[in-house]
């Protein structure tokens, strides 16, 4: 037993000496910059009364055979990317902006958010934030800070559907 306890010190020396030197404080960034890669959701359209991808315009059928609607940045259609800046990383209450860039589908349009670390664990900081306006929508984020890549699932309940989004997204 004693040999099994001065192994798992070991073990535990050696990971925080590697976190201690290769992982510094000054190379987690605070602040990131960040660019979607791809977007998924599924709605439950009221009307049509299914889980489908996307609603369809009003008096089609839906397409309940596509059990997600799957977007990467190559293949844009018709859904609208919000990039995202996060700053504060380091304290309680990060700021959360969203960016609309403009494109065919939409003008410029930039929201800011008040977030709250919910965890932290290693280098990956969990937010969440909603729209106060409306508290209709809740989003959480798992921000991993060392390869600087962003995991965000967003929650809805809107007038035709209720549903779920998760986007992907590259920072620097």
């Amino acid at each position: 037993m004693s040999k099994v306890i001065e192994i798992l010190c070991l073990l535990f020396f050696t990971l925080v000496t590697f976190w201690t030197t290769v992982v510094k404080a000054d190379d987690i960034p605070t602040i990131l910059t960040c660019t979607v890669n791809a977007h998924a959701n599924r709605d439950f359209g009221y009307s049509e009364k299914a889980w489908m991808g996307t609603i369809p315009d009003w008096g089609k059928k839906p397409n309940t055979s596509q059990p997600f609607n799957i977007v990467t940045k190559d293949e844009r259609k018709d859904v609208i990317f919000r990039d995202k800046v996060f700053t504060g990383l380091n304290t309680s209450n990060p700021i959360v902006r969203s960016v609309t860039p403009t494109t065919k589908y939409a003008e410029e349009e930039a929201v800011e958010f008040k977030a709250t670390v919910v965890s932290r664990f290693g280098n990956t900081v969990f937010l969440m934030w909603d729209n106060h306006g409306n508290g209709n929508k809740v989003w959480l984020a798992a921000v991993d800070l060392t390869h600087k890549k962003v995991t965000l699932s967003q929650v809805f309940q809107g007038i035709t559907s209720i549903g779920v989004e998760a986007e992907t997204f590259d920072c620097k």
